[in-house]
């Protein structure tokens, strides 16, 4: 199947009909062996333009509002934002700071019950600024460490200066491996790397921050564990890692690698790489943006393993548009009224940043399908978080649930069709 059919299809349909369509929205083998090349010079006054300029614009109800040429203004020192026209007049401005790493083309900022979209930056220096602050490297945690995936995913979390910006949780299939490594073909070594890396899922992923391939590589540790530990006790190959190819994870080495490595998995013109997909089900939910703001995704990850014998079968970072968070907001395929205020909340939450799409899976040998849909219940919780933390204490929502709209994490089938 082409990567494009893996892209999360949006809404869903209510009733005895319901169906739901959700929004869908090359490593060497020692992966370290030539050191990161120094960031660009061009790149050492980025932090000099205090501010960065972007075109944007607000989020209509219909495809038929005028709305006037907008640019959004971001202060580099202080983290602040604004809206401005043409002529510099203000039209709104932010009431806390937003985080340099979420302003990127094609976020979505809310600024006083209003959404509006990042487009291209307005002007070079800007695009030029961005294109520093905003390094993206490559991490692939390999089949050895994905039982302990979301302790690795913590460990990135705790990095203040990196953002995961894309996530694909993928069992590659022998013929998408030796593409990967097309390049070690004729080494001896070839055949058990392929047989390694479809050995079990990995979970791909792209970091972006201010030198994002040199800090997440010192986060990584030498490419043997065992080098590793006796080095660096603290890194992640250390940690998680067991010997000089079953070492945990992987860093791009260069801009050039990064570039590589994330088209193959982030780009649609790969073919068959998300060939094990499987389709939505009432097991499926997705992680809010909150939770990935809060940098608490690894330890949810972490507590379905732990506390709730589940794992993710699938696992996709996705940003909504407004309209798949309207059709959630109100629960149906195509809303035909303005949301109510309450609605309108959850949609801004819906907006407020990436979210993660989950399909469950059962870690019990013996449990069969329907045995996990009955106390599927009991892993997710009530949709009110408070309720949760008194009824279902160890649920999702009641350790990373917040309020109704921020409740942790959104599972269409099971909140609004049983």
């Amino acid at each position: 199947m082409a990567l494009k059919n893996c892209r999360l299809l949006s809404g869903f349909i209510l009733g005895a009909l319901a169906a739901l369509i959700w929004p869908y929205i090359s490593p060497t083998v020692n992966d370290l062996t030539a050191p990161p090349k120094d960031q660009d010079s061009s790149c050492q006054d980025a932090d000099s333009l205090p501010e960065w300029r972007f075109l944007v614009s607000r989020v209509p109800f219909t495809d038929g509002d005028d709305q006037p040429a907008l640019q959004l203004v971001f202060n580099v020192g202080n983290s602040m934002a604004k809206v401005v026209q043409s002529d510099s007049q203000v039209v709104v401005s932010a009431k806390e700071a937003v985080g340099a790493l979420d302003v990127y083309e094609g976020a979505t900022l809310t600024f006083t019950d209003q959404t509006y979209t990042v487009g291209a930056a307005a002007d070079t220096r800007t695009a030029a600024a961005v294109a520093c602050y905003r390094q993206s490297t490559f991490v692939m945690i390999k089949p050895d460490a994905m039982q302990r995936a979301g302790e690795v995913i913590s460990r990135i979390e705790e990095i203040a200066t990196l953002r995961i910006a894309d996530m694909r949780l993928v069992a590659l299939q022998p013929s998408m491996a030796r593409l990967f490594y097309a390049e070690h073909s004729q080494r001896t070594f070839f055949e058990d790397l392929v047989s390694y890396v479809t050995s079990g899922p990995i979970l791909a992923m792209r970091l972006v921050g201010p030198d994002a391939i040199k800090v997440w590589r010192e986060a990584l540790g030498p490419t043997d564990s065992n080098e590793a530990r006796r080095s660096a006790p603290g890194s992640v190959r250390a940690l998680f890692g067991t010997d000089k190819q079953r070492n945990a994870a992987h860093g791009s080495d260069s801009r050039e690698a990064a570039g590589r490595e994330l088209a193959f998995f982030f780009k649609d013109t790969v073919d068959g790489i998300c060939s094990t997909s499987e389709p939505l089900t009432e097991l499926s939910c997705l992680v809010l943006p909150h939770v990935l703001k809060d940098r608490a995704l690894g330890s949810l990850w972490r507590s379905l393993h732990q506390h709730h014998d589940c794992t993710p079968a699938r696992a996709e970072l996705v940003r909504l548009n407004y309209i798949d968070a309207w059709r959630y907001a109100t629960a149906t395929l195509l809303p035909r009224t303005p949301p109510t205020p309450q609605q309108m909340d959850e949609m801004q939450s819906l907006l407020s940043g990436p979210a993660v799409s989950l399909h469950l899976k059962s870690s019990r040998p013996e449990e069969t399908r329907s045995e996990f849909l009955h106390r599927f219940k009991d892993i997710i919780g009530p949709r009110n978080p408070a309720k949760a933390r008194k009824a279902a204490v160890e649920s999702i929502r009641a350790n990373f649930g917040q309020t109704n709209t921020t409740s942790g994490v959104l599972c269409p089938w099971y909140d609004w069709l049983i």
